[in-house]
Formats: structure tokens, C-alpha cells, sequence
């Protein structure tokens, strides 16, 4: 935990915001050791990330969730992108 508050402080003191986002998925992800929700919002400060760098991630996410097991891939996908901010991809 204290890694993630690490991350999370080094964020807010970031003035570009994809270094802001870059910390927040690294506290997201290293937080995920003690509650393994936190994993999801490693991914959507990643989409972010991209997002912000004119990069498909589309195409991304659908490689991450292709590499899941078959029988939660819809869980998964489900879950992502109900969390994605107004505008979802649709070939995910």
C-alpha cells in the first residue's frame, strides 16, 4: 500500500498529464496486491494513456482480453467497458 500511495502522490505533484496518468496506473497495479479491483483501474488509466497519445486502444484491449481465459472474456470486457468514459469502443 504504501508503494501505491507512492504513486499516487508522485501523480498529483505531475504537471503533463500522461505522466499523471502513468502514476496512477502504477499505483492501480501495485495496489492490486492487496485488493485485486485495483487492477481495473490500472487498465482504464492505461486506456487513458493511450487515449491522450492518439493511439488506438481499441485495438490494445482487445489483444489484452483475447488473452484471457474464453470463459470470462465477457465478464471481463463487460466490466471494462461500462467503466470507459462516454465513448465506447465497439470492436471491442
Amino acid at each position: 500500500m504504501k508503494a501505491s500511495l507512492s504513486a499516487h502522490a508522485a501523480a498529483r505533484n505531475a504537471k503533463d498529464p500522461i505522466a499523471k496518468a502513468a502514476a496512477r496506473a502504477a499505483g492501480q497495479a501495485v495496489a492490486t496486491a492487496h485488493c485485486a479491483d485495483h487492477s481495473m483501474g490500472a487498465l482504464l488509466y492505461v486506456l487513458n494513456v493511450y487515449e491522450m497519445r492518439g493511439m488506438s486502444f481499441e485495438r490494445m484491449l482487445k489483444a489484452q482480453i483475447a488473452k484471457l481465459p474464453a470463459k470470462i472474456r465477457p465478464m471481463a470486457r463487460k466490466g471494462v467497458l461500462s467503466r470507459l468514459p462516454c465513448q465506447k469502443p465497439n470492436k471491442v
